[in-house]
């Protein structure tokens, strides 16, 4: 990250400059901060030494000390280049899903950083083209093959609610074939278990216990989470910027839950109606509030949620 921003002087510079920056005389010195060396470490830094840095005319590189992971969003549809992330974090990377057959890129995407996924999202399984999602998996490489899954809004048809569970088969089966994790969507307007217990029963049909599953945006209970994790217990839960509306039962799910089990994503830009914006950015409060509810350092979340997603995605 690179501050333009006031330099806090070296002892020798600031005295070679003390005529022409009489105001600097009190600012406090800063050990290896001047010509030469121009790194510091953010987090090491007292407020006033911070104030002095984001008011002065050198450009300082400021190093990070919590690095994140974006483990879900839509690139097609949001920002994933030059956030607005404070100094002391940083993204590491961003997982970006394509699942709209109907907007699925010419070519794959390459941005810094981006890993990208490949799917069907449930709301769009009347456009499924399986041979279509194959051709692409083969061309791409994906990290992981999703979103895929389940959705039944109110007043789902039979039909509808049977082309879903067969798409979301087919599906489930290339990533068997493939051996690529998988990020599942489900969720209903209805029946929350009666959605739970389809998807399992497709999962089951296809996979080993062992293969690795996101289950993106979770919003069920503790209880939920533990039953699945039985089943498979390499799944991982995604929680969402949902955290930071001061959802309670989602902070009392997240603080009990254990962080290995949590990956943290944005979904950008879908679903967060209380944000103007929702690119990853959005990591950080995000970052903090769980923090606050397990009463740990936001290094820790940080660090524990970014090794999660490299271990799922397989990321170096």
């Amino acid at each position: 990250v690179v501050l333009k921003g006031p330099a806090v002087k070296s002892k020798a510079s600031t005295a070679k400059h003390h005529s022409s920056n009489a105001a600097m005389d009190d600012a406090p010195m800063l050990n290896g901060v001047g010509e030469d060396s121009n790194c510091l470490y953010w987090a090491d830094l007292t407020d006033k030494e911070r104030s002095l840095l984001l008011n002065c005319d050198q450009v300082l590189t400021v190093k990070p000390t919590n690095f994140f992971i974006d483990s879900l969003c839509h690139p097609e549809d949001t920002v994933i280049e030059n956030l607005n992330i404070p100094p002391e974090f940083e993204c590491s990377g961003i997982v970006g899903s394509y699942c709209n057959p109907n907007t699925y890129p010419d070519t794959k995407p390459e941005f810094k950083n981006l890993f990208c996924a490949i799917g069907c999202h449930p709301k769009h399984s009347a456009e499924y083209e399986g041979t279509q999602l194959e051709s692409l998996i083969r061309e791409w490489h994906p990290v992981a093959l999703g979103e895929c899954g389940l959705e039944y809004p109110l007043n789902i048809s039979p039909h509808v609610c049977q082309q879903q569970i067969k798409v979301f088969q087919e599906q489930v089966a290339l990533a068997n074939h493939y051996n690529l994790p998988i990020i599942v969507h489900i969720h209903s307007e209805i029946d929350s278990i009666a959605v739970n217990l389809d998807a399992l029963k497709v999962l089951q049909s296809c996979l080993e216990p062992r293969h690795l599953i996101h289950y993106s945006r979770y919003s069920g209970s503790l209880e939920m989470a533990r039953q699945w994790k039985c089943y498979f217990p390499d799944m991982y839960f995604g929680i969402s910027p949902a955290i930071v509306h001061k959802n309670v039962k989602m902070l009392r799910m997240v603080k009990d839950m254990p962080l290995d089990w949590i990956l943290l994503e944005t979904d950008a830009p879908y679903r967060m109606r209380k944000f103007e914006v929702n690119y990853s950015e959005i990591m950080v409060p995000m970052i903090r509030k769980i923090a606050d509810a397990k009463g740990c350092s936001v290094n820790m979340v940080a660090d524990v949620t970014k090794n999660n997603a490299k271990e799922f995605y397989r990321i170096k």
